[in-house]
């Protein structure tokens, strides 16, 4: 199957072009396709604002295997809402291979987030070969949030969270 690349919607992992809005035109698109295949190539993707979240099951994937993409969190975060954030209608999306990663200096928000609604359940979620993590000193919420306490009533919530190979840790030497 085809893949959808970031690359084709402005892209661009140097290490220092703003890629949000280039990641909010590729996450749309990869949530309007048949093929949810999406993957973002080698490089450090800065983000100086938060991106949008994911809201419909696609295939987040890095590709060159762990550890050879990074997306760098270089804005002070807004309550728990992660750089990669999946919420309502985000079930069924797997996302693998990245490095997830805020700046030093940085504040509030989390690395990954899962968030449910007061009407809608996220179910069948997949992380997989994942780093979540900070460079040097910064006050994050958290490396990984997941939140289901908008659930009013069942089935709604988070469900069905399978995670291998997710590390997550304070301040690191990654490579920037």
């Amino acid at each position: 199957t085809s893949q959808i690349s970031i690359v084709s919607y402005g892209g661009n992992g140097n290490g220092s072009a703003d890629n949000t809005t280039p990641y909010n035109d590729f996450i749309a698109a990869c949530a309007a396709s048949a093929n949810r295949d999406c993957i973002i190539p080698p490089g450090v993707y800065v983000f100086n604002s938060q991106p949008n979240c994911i809201s419909s099951n696609i295939h987040l994937f890095g590709g060159g295997g762990l550890d050879a993409v990074q997306l760098k969190r270089n804005y002070n975060g807004t309550g728990n809402k992660g750089l990669v954030c999946i919420e309502a209608g985000g079930g069924g999306t797997i996302v693998e291979n990245l490095v997830i990663l805020a700046a030093a200096g940085t504040s509030n928000g989390s690395m990954l987030s899962i968030i449910a609604t007061t009407t809608t359940q996220i179910s069948s979620v997949v992380l997989k070969d994942l780093r979540l993590t900070t460079l040097g000193s910064c006050t994050n919420n958290y490396s990984l949030y997941v939140d289901g306490t908008g659930a009013t009533s069942a089935p709604i919530g988070v469900r069905d969270l399978a995670m291998s190979n997710v590390v997550t840790f304070g301040a690191v030497n990654a490579s920037q």
